[in-house]
């Protein structure tokens, strides 16, 4: 991958080796403190109406979103996708193992990590809760896996004999891309 190019209405996307740039934002994935991608199809009755796209990418204060709708053309659905999944391939690969890695630090020191933004959801040494009055914190031993499906990420939770899904994230928040990595680093 060289280079990612993409534009929708008055919107231009660019994305490199070192920068993802959004309009005239500038932000260098070495910076980059906050990510989130998702996607998601719309039907209306039951028939498909269009795609949308999403990147937003955050560093500091300063945070930009970029979207692309297909709209029902296929030519729209397909140049989305492709982008799409190039760019968040990209930010696996060079932005959330640094992330992840300090999520991880923190934890570890005794830290909390925020995932998301109202409603969050919490990291810390006993396990993930969402920030709700009253929510009951999944200790990390009793964390059997993620599972993300239409944009969403469950946490599935074994209690007693049998599993359950648990704790949903969607894919929109702030850092969602860390959940599975922090769950797979955590549960025992």
């Amino acid at each position: 991958m060289d280079q990612i190019d993409a534009g929708f209405r008055n919107q231009r996307l660019r994305v490199d080796a070192r920068e993802v740039r959004i309009g005239e934002e500038v932000f260098a994935l070495d910076v980059i403190d906050r990510v989130a991608c998702w996607s998601a199809a719309r039907r209306t009755t039951g028939t498909y109406t269009d795609t949308t796209f999403w990147l937003k990418v955050a560093a500091g204060r300063r945070s930009a979103t970029f979207y692309s709708d297909s709209g029902a053309r296929d030519h729209l659905l397909e140049s989305g996708r492709a982008w799409w999944t190039e760019t968040r391939a990209l930010l696996q690969r060079a932005v959330v193992p640094r992330l992840l890695a300090g999520a991880i630090g923190t934890i570890d020191g005794g830290g909390t990590v925020l995932i998301g933004g109202v409603g969050c959801t919490a990291a810390d040494r006993r396990g993930l809760r969402t920030r709700y009055p009253f929510a009951r914190p999944v200790p990390w031993h009793e964390i059997v896996d993620t599972v993300t499906e239409r944009g969403v990420t469950q946490v599935v939770q074994r209690r007693g004999g049998s599993t359950r899904r648990t704790l949903r994230i969607t894919m929109d928040q702030w850092n969602a891309l860390l959940l599975p990595g922090l769950v797979e680093r955590y549960r025992t």
